[in-house]
């Protein structure tokens, strides 16, 4: 059996300063080269498109339990109205909480989409003969930030916009909507 003298053990048992420089280097490389890839921009995007569509469910909730009480749902012909504005009086308290806001709520679109020229939560129903009548039929629509987000329910798809019981909501690409189930 050879014994090692104290130097030759040091020397045998670490790293160099040089080899640990080279593996902090060598991370720094591959940590820059897959946060190039991921897009971070894009992945915030689908979290607030999938918020988005998370919020008009429960909104959809709300106007089906009103439903299954009056008979009816809030009448709004008149133009898009924004959830909070339009649905507060009739939903807020009895059937939701707190209407549900866009993450982005206001901030300017980067084309109209729609008609419409900042993001938010839009509803519209159907058209009444008479004042104070409850309507038959809504779209609840919003703009989503990228498309694939956008094509699972999106406004031209939904029957009430595409028969015209609903107007102006069979518009663009980017368009997202949800409709009363019957």
């Amino acid at each position: 059996m050879v014994l090692k003298t104290n130097k030759q053990q040091n020397i045998s048992n670490g790293f160099t300063l040089i080899e640990l420089l080279l593996v902090v280097i060598l991370i720094g490389v591959l940590s820059g080269i897959v946060l190039s890839v991921i897009n971070v921009s894009g992945i915030r995007a689908r979290a607030r498109d999938t918020q988005r569509s998370g919020d008009l469910k429960r909104i959809q909730t709300a106007l089906e339990l009103y439903f299954a009480d009056m008979r009816g749902y809030p009448h709004n012909s008149s133009g898009w109205s924004r959830t909070p504005g339009a649905l507060a009086t009739p939903l807020q308290g009895s059937y939701i909480q707190v209407i549900p806001i866009d993450p982005r709520n206001n901030e300017n679109l980067a084309a109209s989409e729609c008609g419409l020229t900042t993001f938010g939560y839009y509803y519209r129903s159907d058209a009444c003969a008479v004042a104070g009548c409850l309507a038959t039929r809504y779209v609840i629509m919003t703009i989503m930030e990228t498309q694939s987000s956008a094509t699972q329910s999106s406004c031209s798809s939904l029957q009430n916009c595409s028969t015209g019981n609903v107007a102006g909501c069979n518009c663009a690409a980017f368009c997202y909507g949800v409709e009363n189930p019957l």
